[in-house]
């Protein structure tokens, strides 16, 4: 079984780059609340961003978490600006930005690292840290007809932090209750 974890809310700030961006205080927190949604002995990775790793390290605390940048956010020039939500909202379901990562990129680059991973894992979960445009993008890839509503929607429903089980045998994508 895989488990995807969304990150939890990171401080935002202007002056750095949102791959250096790390959790607030309420991030920490909502973080540490995921221990009771998540399996108890994984194979812990996340991206090489931090606030993926510190939502690892908060959920597991004490635990070793692996890195790996292929399962970071989709690469891309972004205005951190209010039209944001429509911009990611149109890149999910499809539509190429200039100076944007293609979709078909960060797909091979996440199923190359989750299948590395899942043979890392040896039986055990797999707990992978990363972000919403990327971990949408390759569900929609890898199991298309289990994104209810599409990939827009999907991403636009994503939580702060959030957590979904990944069945590839059954085709199969829940969010975890908590």
């Amino acid at each position: 079984m895989i488990y995807l974890v969304r990150h939890a809310q990171p401080a935002v700030r202007r002056k750095i780059t949102p791959d250096r961006w790390e959790l607030t205080a309420d991030g920490r927190s909502a973080a540490a609340r995921l221990a009771g949604r998540l399996p108890w002995d994984p194979y812990l990775v996340a991206s090489d961003e931090p606030k993926a790793i510190q939502t690892l390290q908060c959920a597991y605390p004490g635990r070793a978490v692996d890195t790996d940048p292929r399962f970071g956010e989709v690469r891309r020039v972004e205005p951190v600006d209010d039209g944001y939500a429509q911009r990611r909202r149109s890149y999910v379901s499809g539509t190429p930005l200039p100076r944007w990562e293609l979709a078909s990129a960060v797909v091979a680059r996440f199923a190359a690292a989750v299948t590395d991973h899942l043979a890392r894992a040896d039986g055990r979960p797999l707990v992978i840290g990363t972000h919403g445009m990327a971990l949408t993008v390759w569900l929609a890839a890898a199991l298309p007809t289990a994104l209810a509503g599409g990939p827009a929607e999907f991403w636009a429903a994503l939580a702060l932090p959030d957590v979904f089980a990944v069945d590839l045998a059954t085709a199969t994508v829940a969010r975890q209750p908590g």
